[in-house]
């Protein structure tokens, strides 16, 4: 199997190719080899202004593809191919359907959608055999959207200014990659859910056995993750299979409470099946579906999911197999305690809805107490009221907040920051080696209601700022290219050492739950302790141990 495997920076592939990659049967995946004939200088130069250089692999299948009979199995070692196949184009994006915000924000696939889906990019200073730190990014979108290609995630400025290597990767979505029956998990190579999580280890089994030949060291890999790509990164976490392939995790925006247990995604995928017509047992017929009818089964789910203000309509779930435990069990009892962990939220999460939910200008206090009743199921957990108390401590916390932003606030502690924290101090019992960030930085779209919203510090990260979406969501100018400086020094530190810290953000010590150091990066950086303490503490009461499944069903059936 051969890849021709450079293109310059401005889309054009270079005279001469910079990497081979051939098929060896003794490995899972594929070997890099320097081409014989190498050109001396052919380098691909990052876009844009930025100086430089990188090589850029694109569209490197890491598996077989999922297709056909191997539909709902677990990936399986790709074949290999004859001759000479360019490394030039990303490959297809996992089947989903469109997704507005991804559209209005300019995140769009970019590449049409396919089951033969499973291929990785790779961004690399030299494929000189030097052993770099290697940076793994899983990408967000709910489980059912979003690719490793997308222009936000571009890893060119990463590899160049940080000299590292920098890997993106698509794995199987929605139904494809998390459908959840027993009659799948009964077949051979099946499993209960997960396969989108098995696809991401496949890639990080790619990694370890052919990132050297490009210029990385697999004993220096950080497993990042963005939303669902965060959640994910956590659920690996609670998997033997995946631990060993990383030694550090990045998770930005997600945590570990985003896996269920199986009755739920069971449930899901009992679902799934009356949406689309077919027995929760028609597992023939389910094979036979057309992707068309999978999408709208999707889509119907998704548009009914009783459950969407406590879980996601697709995600992890503990099967007792490729995930054993709850991610948070397993950090909680120091199973994770050699995986140092940089794990942070933004602002205002949770603004990056509300296109979703215009209501929420409307509401008074009234409508924010049935609100909260329903998503805490107050009074209905222990005949108790949870929703005043909390109410009133964010009243005081934020004296001059209108309503809808209080909601916002409550909102974003619950699904984003709370979960986070609590994370970190599972982790802190077993390890000083984890880091709490706050990202404050506010976005201009929507007028300025969003404010530091859901998924803006992406492209601050990968310096992916001078797209041209990214104006209309991060803004412009020198205080937003600062900033950027800023977060990629501190990823880069944190890549190389376990550490983010850095000169702007000293004192930025490791997360306990004495002092909740916390790294806040905004309009203005540092290292503070406890910010936005009495919100935190405002859900002391609250645990988060009553999973969110449970939860459910507490407020949908009282």
């Amino acid at each position: 199997d051969v890849a021709r495997a450079c293109q310059r920076g401005d889309g054009a592939p270079a005279e001469q190719p910079i990497a081979e990659l051939r098929p060896v049967p003794a490995l899972r995946g594929f070997l890099l080899q320097q081409a014989v004939e190498r050109a001396q200088g052919v380098r691909a130069v990052a876009r844009g202004a930025r100086e430089g250089a990188v090589e850029v692999f694109r569209g490197i299948p890491f598996a077989a593809p999922p297709v056909g009979p191997r539909r709902f199995q677990a990936p399986e070692p790709h074949p290999g191919w004859s001759g000479v196949r360019d490394a030039l184009a990303f490959g297809p994006a996992a089947l989903q359907n469109e997704s507005p915000l991804m559209t209005l924000t300019g995140w769009a696939a970019g590449c049409d959608p396919s089951e033969d889906c499973l291929s990785l990019n790779v961004w690399t200073p030299s494929s000189d055999g030097a052993k770099r730190p290697v940076f793994v990014c899983l990408h967000g979108g709910a489980f059912t959207n979003g690719t490793g290609s997308q222009s936000a995630y571009d890893g060119r400025v990463l590899a160049e200014r940080g000299d590292i290597v920098v890997v993106t990767l698509n794995y199987r979505l929605g139904a494809l990659g998390f459908l959840a029956l027993e009659g799948l998990r009964d077949r051979e190579g099946g499993a209960l859910g997960n396969l989108g999580l098995i696809d991401q280890v496949a890639a990080l089994e790619w990694v370890r056995d052919n990132i050297e030949r490009f210029g990385g060291d697999p004993a220096q890999v950080t497993l990042a993750g963005e939303s669902a790509g965060a959640s994910s990164a956590s659920s690996l976490l609670a998997s033997p299979r995946a631990q060993p392939l990383f030694q550090r995790a990045i998770l930005q925006s997600g945590h570990a409470f985003n896996t269920s247990w199986p009755e739920a995604m069971l449930e899901t995928g009992e679902r799934f099946m009356h949406e689309v017509g077919l027995p929760p047992g028609d597992i023939d017929g389910l094979l036979e579906l057309s992707v068309e009818k999978i999408l709208a089964g999707q889509q119907a789910l998704a548009s009914s999911n009783p459950d969407s203000a406590w879980c996601m309509t697709f995600q992890p779930c503990v099967d007792g197999d490729f995930i054993e435990s709850m991610p948070i069990e397993a950090i909680a009892s120091g199973k994770t305690a050699d995986i140092s962990l940089l794990a942070g939220t933004n602002l205002d999460e949770m603004k990056m809805f509300m296109l979703e939910d215009p209501a929420v200008f409307e509401l008074d206090e009234a409508g924010l107490i049935r609100r909260l009743d329903r998503i805490l199921a107050s009074p209905a957990y222990l005949d108790r009221d949870w929703s005043r108390p909390l109410l009133e401590r964010f009243r005081a916390a934020l004296p001059e907040a209108p309503i809808s932003e209080l909601w916002w606030a409550m909102e974003t502690d619950r699904r984003m920051r709370l979960p986070t924290l609590r994370m970190l101090e599972a982790a802190a019992a077993h390890s000083s080696r984890n880091y709490s960030y706050l990202f404050t930085w506010p976005s201009p779209a929507f007028g300025g209601l969003a404010g530091s919203c859901h998924a803006v510090e992406i492209p601050f990260v990968f310096g992916t700022l001078h797209n041209d979406w990214a104006p209309g969501l991060v803004g412009e100018g020198a205080e937003v290219d600062r900033l950027s400086d800023i977060l990629q020094r501190s990823w880069l530190a944190f890549v190389r050492s376990g550490s983010p810290a850095i000169p702007e953000l000293e004192g930025w010590e490791a997360y306990a739950p004495d002092t909740r150091t916390t790294g806040v990066l905004g309009a203005e950086c540092h290292s503070e302790k406890a910010p936005l303490e009495a919100q935190r503490a405002a859900w002391d009461d609250i645990a988060e141990g009553r999973d969110r499944w449970t939860l459910g069903r507490l407020a949908r059936h009282t």
